[in-house]
C-alpha cells in the first residue's frame, strides 16, 4: 500500500499557481479583449459545438479508466485475493470446529487481519478514485 505522505513542494505548486492566476487576471484586465460576435446561425452551430465538447470529454475520461485499471488494478486484485483466501479461513475453521482432527490458524487473528485488509482496500480503492479525479492530496 502506498503510503499518501505531504510533500513539503506542495506549498511551493500552490504559491506558483496562485501566482499564475493572478498573472493571467491581471493581464485580462489590462488588455481588455474585444467582445466575442456571435453569428445570427448560431443556434445551427452551438449543438454541434456542445457535441464535439461531450465526445472529447468521454473519450478523456475512458482514457483515464484504462490508464487506471492498468495502473491500479494488480494491487486491488491482490487485496482482493487476500480477502477471499481469509474469509475461505474463516469458513473452514467454523466448519473444523466440527471436526477437531483438521488443524486451522487461530479464528481470532485470521479476523483481525480480514478487517485490516478490508480496511487497506477501502483506501486504495479511495485513492484510486482521487488519482481519477486529479484530485490533489496534500
Amino acid at each position: 500500500m502506498e503510503n499518501i505522505m505531504i510533500d513539503k513542494s506542495t506549498g511551493m505548486t500552490r504559491l506558483w499557481g496562485l501566482l499564475l492566476i493572478v498573472a493571467i487576471a491581471a493581464l485580462s484586465w489590462i488588455t481588455r479583449p474585444d467582445t466575442i460576435e456571435f453569428d445570427d446561425e448560431l443556434t445551427k452551430d452551438l449543438p454541434v459545438m456542445f457535441g464535439y465538447l461531450v465526445l472529447i470529454s468521454l473519450f478523456i475520461e475512458r482514457a483515464i479508466e484504462v490508464f487506471l485499471s492498468a495502473w491500479r488494478s494488480q494491487g486491488a486484485d491482490m487485496l482482493d485475493h487476500e480477502i477471499s483466501k481469509n474469509i475461505s479461513l474463516i469458513e473452514a475453521s467454523s466448519d473444523a470446529n466440527k471436526n477437531a482432527s483438521i488443524n486451522l490458524p487461530d479464528i481470532s487473528e485470521v479476523s483481525k487481519k480480514l478487517l485490516a485488509l478490508q480496511e487497506e482496500r477501502v483506501i486504495y480503492s479511495t485513492y484510486s478514485r482521487f488519482i481519477a479525479h486529479g484530485w490533489d492530496l496534500g
